[in-house]
């Protein structure tokens, strides 16, 4: 697979950084993308294949486009988006979900996705190849309480990569998304350090999945929403 590209959205996270190691040890040129500069360099400093650095925040149509762009000029292709872009607010009723926390969740959540893969769709047409992949959650189809603007996001994504789907059936490209349950990250131990952890979703299983969904084993899976409930 070496001659493969991926991209990789929010790529110093909890999630991103395994993500970005599991990809590279499968011997992926890797364009990463992250707000920070200093985290996402060193990110790929640490990573033993060619890696390009990209600083950018990708809900905005510009920043989408222009880290699409970067990587084809970067490495000629691409060939794989793991779009791990989002954000989560919970706890409050309907009636006292704010307007900008509902605008915040959209933009996160399904705007950046939507951008992400208008950018590099056209690409992978040309090549007749791509896997298109995105991170989801349990309650983008079984929303849970006080959820509300994080459920309709997430499902909206879900409703996407089914658009996605059907409009490049018949091709090599593919997209698909998992949709998991609480991941063990570092930062959902700090906001839950009573949870018992035992029952989350580990990022190398998550990460797993995805290299699966980017190879060619997977390539009849396309439109999947996969859940990943962990072992609660």
């Amino acid at each position: 697979m070496n001659h493969r590209v991926a991209l990789i959205t929010g790529a110093t996270g909890g999630v991103g950084r395994v993500v970005s190691e599991t990809f590279a040890a499968q011997g992926y040129r890797l364009a990463l993308v992250a707000r920070h500069a200093d985290a996402v360099e060193a990110l790929a400093d640490s990573l033993a294949v060619p890696t390009l650095a990209l600083t950018a925040d990708v809900t905005t149509p510009d920043a989408a486009t222009e880290v699409v762009q970067a990587t084809k000029a970067d490495f000629g292709r691409l060939d794989v988006v793991v779009h791990l872009v989002g954000g989560y607010a919970g706890g409050q009723a309907l009636p006292d979900i704010s307007p900008e926390t509902w605008e915040r969740m959209l933009r996160l959540n399904l705007t950046s996705a939507f951008l992400i893969a208008q950018a590099a769709l056209p690409i992978m047409r040309e090549q007749d190849f791509g896997r298109l992949l995105f991170v989801s959650s349990v309650h983008g189809h079984a929303p849970g309480k006080h959820v509300a603007a994080y459920a309709a996001a997430k499902g909206g994504l879900e409703t996407l990569v089914r658009a996605i789907a059907a409009e490049t059936r018949g091709t090599g490209i593919t997209a698909n998304a998992v949709a998991p349950a609480v991941i063990d990250t570092p930062a959902n131990r700090r906001a839950m350090p009573n949870a018992n952890t035992s029952a989350w979703v580990a990022p190398e299983r998550l990460a797993a999945l995805f290299a699966f969904l980017a190879s060619e084993a997977a390539a009849d899976i396309n439109g999947a929403v996969i859940p990943l409930p962990g072992r609660g």
